[in-house]
């Protein structure tokens, strides 16, 4: 080979490498905008959700911001827990989590550079409602039984409001785990309804 050759070889072997990085470039760049746009979609859904969260409660934000309260307390819709007023703070509260998990998760395929938008859009909606509806399920179950792990006690049937915010939360940044305390919280039912029947049967048997 010779020298012209040779100098022709390597121009087109730097041309190859510049257009192999600015092609890396304008998809990582691509990938950034996609991310952030996702992440400001989640912002965007925080602000929604706690624009009607505070309609609820029958709080003015405007006249919040202005004279915020010295020590800020958190009650029930109406004052009182009942089904809808307990049923708002889990689905309200399990959505927060839900947009604190996905905002974790593109933050981190964003910087391993897997970011892809629409995996991450669809899995936010199905998560929304998987962890809304498993968390719903979790807390008025364990305000009607309650579950022992590690020989502890736990129950949620006089649970402060504090205490359901924290484990909405919780179920909803967890989902997955939140399905799992499900299936325990069903087999500790279901054996409790096959003991009461068993016992039911033998007292019908004694008669």
């Amino acid at each position: 080979m010779n020298k012209k050759e040779s100098a022709s070889s390597t121009a087109l072997t730097g041309k190859s490498k510049n257009s192999n990085k600015s092609s890396s470039n304008a998809i990582w760049g691509q990938d950034y905008r996609k991310g952030f746009g996702f992440l400001a979609l989640m912002v965007l859904d925080f602000v929604i959700l706690t624009y009607y969260y505070m309609l609820l409660h029958g709080i003015d934000l405007f006249v919040l911001l202005r004279q915020p309260p010295t020590a800020l307390t958190f009650d029930y819709i109406g004052g009182s827990a009942n089904a809808f007023s307990v049923g708002s703070e889990i689905v309200y509260w399990a959505l927060i989590g839900v947009i604190c998990q996905m905002a974790y998760l593109a933050g981190r395929t964003l910087i391993e550079g897997s970011f892809d938008f629409w995996k991450s859009f669809f899995g936010w909606i199905g998560t929304s409602l998987y962890a809304v509806g498993t968390a719903i399920a979790v807390i008025f179950s364990l305000k009607i039984v309650s579950i022992n792990i590690a020989d502890i006690k736990i129950t949620l049937a006089d649970a402060p409001i504090e205490v359901i915010i924290a484990i909405s939360i919780i179920l909803g940044f967890y989902s997955e785990e939140s399905r799992r305390l499900l299936g325990r919280l069903r087999r500790q039912i279901v054996s409790g309804m096959t003991a009461e029947g068993e016992e039911h049967e033998k007292d019908k048997a004694h008669q």
